[in-house]
């Protein structure tokens, strides 16, 4: 079952903010069987979740949290870019 994540404007405001960075890691990723605009939705919903859970006060920077989720991502599908 999926999660429903619901954010609110300072929220919205940070994904918008960062949505340049999923096509970034997108064009250093050696895929050939997936399609772009695939790993593209996933990569938004992964933007999307990171800025969610994210705890502005837990003393690191959005840009490092969402790369270690990122990196979970990598971790748990075997995908991994650059």
């Amino acid at each position: 079952m999926s999660k429903t994540y619901v954010l609110d404007d300072k929220q919205r405001q940070l994904v918008e903010k960062n949505l340049k960075i999923v096509p970034y890691f997108l064009r250093r990723l050696p895929c050939k069987n997936t399609e772009y605009e695939d790993l593209l939705s996933v990569g938004n919903i992964g933007l999307i979740k990171a800025t969610a859970t994210y705890d502005a006060s837990a003393n690191n920077t959005f840009g490092t949290y969402a790369k270690n989720c990122k990196e979970r991502f990598e971790h748990q599908t075997g995908q991994y870019v650059n």
